[in-house]
């Protein structure tokens, strides 16, 4: 879905899946697009109103702002094997559109903000991701390398652990699961794994099962973008199983069955 000043741009679609926008006669202030990726048509939709904007305004086609607080193809961020560096591609589409400002929240990687111009990168702060009932956490836990790598830098004040996982290269599949860290650091600790985004849990899974048998008191999970196929872990608790107390996130694609729906307390993002 996309919005243009909080409001829905396509008014109808055609039988053949064309669409009608809405026209506008004023930008109001601070002229702002959102985007709620829901699949490559609200790319189209984005690209086309964006242009349509600037025919209708060209004094102030380039003070328009994006907000695509969940930003696409953050996981195709190089070339791997047969499969194109699809961000790279994305990325200059969206310069290509001009926007004074583009804010993403919590990227997959450093490459999404080097490849977008004027790009503004928001993360929750460390003393924000909290639980909503004033729980401590002894610490965070990063599920693999490229998350320590990651989180370390963004949160430098807060302790941490993490994971490293093995998959098998032919299939995908985690075969082992390792918490880096001593079993005296985890027992009767409460942890918060932190992360991006979840598609179907397993890393996540695999993380908690491991920390809950190093004794561990309590393990909460803590995703920024919760992703559509993630449906059955959230609705059906599979999480429980795994011994994850709480799922926590932002939901900033607007999930609908994601019960919280408030976002994390204390979050202003």
């Amino acid at each position: 879905m996309v919005l243009f000043n909080g409001n829905p741009i396509v008014t109808s679609i055609f039988p053949n899946k064309e669409k009608q926008y809405k026209t506008i006669t004023t930008l109001g202030t601070n002229p702002t697009f959102t985007l709620i990726f829901e699949g490559n048509e609200d790319i189209t939709d984005l690209l086309i109103y964006k242009k349509y904007i600037d025919d209708t305004f060209p004094l102030a086609k380039d003070g328009i702002i994006l907000n695509a607080s969940f930003c696409p193809y953050g996981q195709a961020d190089r070339q791997f094997g047969e499969h194109i560096f699809t961000f790279k591609y994305f990325a200059k589409l969206i310069n290509d559109a001009n926007f004074e400002t583009v804010y993403i929240t919590d990227p997959h990687s450093n490459v999404m903000c080097a490849a977008l111009d004027r790009c503004v990168v928001c993360h929750p702060g460390a003393d924000d991701i909290r639980h909503p009932e004033g729980i401590d956490y002894d610490f965070f836990f990063y599920v693999d390398n490229g998350g320590e790598k990651k989180y370390r830098e963004i949160y430098p004040d807060k302790p941490y652990r993490f994971g490293n996982k093995k998959r098998n290269l032919n299939t995908g599949k985690i075969i082992s699961y390792e918490v880096i860290a001593d079993p005296d650091e985890i027992k009767g600790k409460n942890i918060l794994i932190v992360d991006d985004l979840i598609m179907g849990g397993t890393s996540f899974k695999e993380a908690a099962k491991a920390l809950k048998d190093m004794g561990a008191a309590k393990v909460d999970l803590y995703i920024t973008h919760l992703m559509p196929v993630a449906q059955n872990f959230i609705c059906n608790k599979e999480y429980k199983d795994a011994g994850i107390d709480n799922v926590f996130s932002l939901n900033t694609l607007k999930m609908p069955w994601y019960n919280n729906g408030k976002g994390w307390l204390g979050v202003t993002i």
